[in-house]
């Protein structure tokens, strides 16, 4: 029997096209991602270059396709642990984590976090903003199911017995006895869009963050940018409740530590003067680069304009 599954690690924006091509071509396909919900990084932008359009305006109906595939089996909170076979007749070994939380019978109310004791830094909002230990990342996240971190749990921790979130959810969609899983896969191909991340700023004392409370990493103002950020699109400042006068863009950081030039941080430096034009329209922009780096005839134009 003809094997035409098809295996795509990481729900990106990456992953979910390929996920909605191979689909839609008739393919069974395994989604995997490591994180309780999909959309990658572009789901922490308010807006995408080239054209600086609404992220989620673009991203969420992809979302929605997804969830909605009958062709599209999503594994969330899991990760490939091995990979056996050959081209064409791989088995694949799956990780999946305990939700605790049931994505059939939670309709994404939000009664249950309030309840929760527990309050931790949130990881997606890069610290700026607190979670509970039962949780979804952002407001508007797909899917809208949270999930419980059993680390931090005061009950599945072992720390103390502590059953307040099933008591606040009147549909039994939380599940304390949910298991983690194991979860092998017979695919033909693996396609592996796993994504990016940020250089570590730590690593770069010269420039002062983690010391200075107001130096912010790009993500960071992202985040603070977003109607769904942890300010709802206030830019403020870590130390002080004025906004800033002036504010200082540098590029470049971690170059010569990888070698090489990303290609991008020019344009996303442009990315950011437009932000802080539109937030802040009285401060100060100062841009500190190397060179700068704007190929193309509409990457001029913006360039213009943001000047």
């Amino acid at each position: 029997m003809d094997n035409n599954n098809v295996l795509v690690i990481g729900a990106g924006v990456a992953g979910i096209e390929a996920s909605l091509l191979l689909a839609n071509a008739g393919k069974k396909v395994y989604l995997i991602e490591k994180d309780l919900i999909i959309g990658g990084n572009v789901i922490k932008y308010e807006e995408v270059f080239a054209n600086m359009e609404c992220s989620t305006c673009m991203i969420a109906p992809k979302q929605q396709e997804v969830l909605q595939n009958e062709n599209i089996e999503l594994l969330s909170l899991s990760e490939v642990e091995k990979v056996q076979g050959e081209s064409g007749n791989f088995t694949v070994t799956v990780n999946k984590k305990a939700r605790y939380v049931s994505l059939t019978a939670c309709i994404g109310c939000g009664m249950c976090y309030d309840p929760c004791p527990v309050s931790l830094k949130n990881e997606f909002e890069q610290n700026l903003s607190d979670k509970k230990a039962i949780y979804v990342p952002c407001a508007g996240s797909l899917p809208n199911v949270p999930a419980i971190d059993p680390e931090y749990c005061l009950q599945l921790s072992g720390k103390k017995t502590c059953n307040i979130c099933v008591e606040a959810c009147m549909f039994g969609a939380i599940d304390l006895t949910e298991k983690d899983e194991k979860v092998d896969l017979s695919v033909e191909t693996i396609i592996v869009a796993t994504g990016f991340d940020i250089l570590d700023p730590n690593g770069f004392s010269q420039f002062g963050y983690g010391k200075h409370p107001n130096v912010f990493t790009a993500m960071e103002l992202e985040r603070l940018y977003a109607s769904n950020g942890p300010t709802e699109g206030k830019i403020t400042l870590r130390k002080g409740d004025k906004p800033p006068k002036s504010i200082a863009i540098i590029q470049c950081v971690g170059r010569e530590h990888q070698g090489y030039c990303s290609s991008v941080c020019c344009m996303y430096s442009l990315k950011i003067a437009h932000y802080l034009r539109d937030k802040l329209p009285d401060a100060k922009i100062y841009n500190f680069h190397s060179d700068l780096c704007i190929p193309g005839k509409y990457n001029q134009k913006f360039y213009r304009e943001v000047k």
